[in-house]
């Protein structure tokens, strides 16, 4: 018995193969297809910025925007002033603390030194540091007590009681009084 022989790739012997042609149209008909679809992307994709851009300008053109607009540049505006003025009254106050004599704290230690009942009229300091205070008193041992007080607090030199005169009016004393800062 012969054996009859069975070709198992005989179907796929008759069929055609493609043609070089073929491929080449194929590939480019793909490319051609892939560049179609992106182009219409893009197109699309360009649409919808463009709509989108127009939304913007349109909310950026509204009446509330501009008004926003408007005060955040009168803003800025009163801002750069301010910054002008901060900048000429640090200027100032840097001028004022190294020309001043009489500060807060040595205010404070001298009013500390004044003895009840007894008031100054007015309290002035020279370039030289030298300081003259003119008051009033209830008694002579009230000024003495203020030129102690302030000759203790190691603030002044040379504390001196230049005049007291009796004030015949009132029955207060009115003095006098000098030292020099240290």
């Amino acid at each position: 018995m012969i054996m009859q022989q069975i070709n198992l790739f005989n179907p796929y012997l008759n069929k055609k193969k493609l043609q070089p042609n073929q491929r080449i149209m194929i590939g480019g008909g793909i490319v051609v297809a892939l560049i179609i679809l992106s182009l219409a992307f893009n197109l699309i994709a360009a649409m919808m910025v463009r709509s989108e851009i127009g939304k913007q300008e349109a909310y950026l053109s509204s009446e509330v925007v501009q008004k926003d607009r408007a005060a955040l540049t009168q803003a800025q505006v009163d801002l750069a002033k301010m910054g002008t003025y901060l900048t000429t009254v640090n200027e100032i106050a840097q001028g004022l603390k190294k020309s001043d004599k009489l500060n807060r704290s040595l205010l404070d230690q001298i009013a500390a030194t004044v003895p009840a009942g007894l008031s100054f009229q007015s309290l002035a300091v020279t370039e030289q540091k030298s300081v003259a205070i003119q008051g009033t008193a209830p008694s002579r041992d009230t000024v003495a007590e203020l030129q102690h007080n302030l000759t203790q607090s190691g603030l002044f030199a040379n504390v001196q009681v230049v005049n007291i005169n009796r004030d015949s009016g009132s029955g207060s004393y009115k003095f006098n009084l000098e030292g020099t800062l240290k």
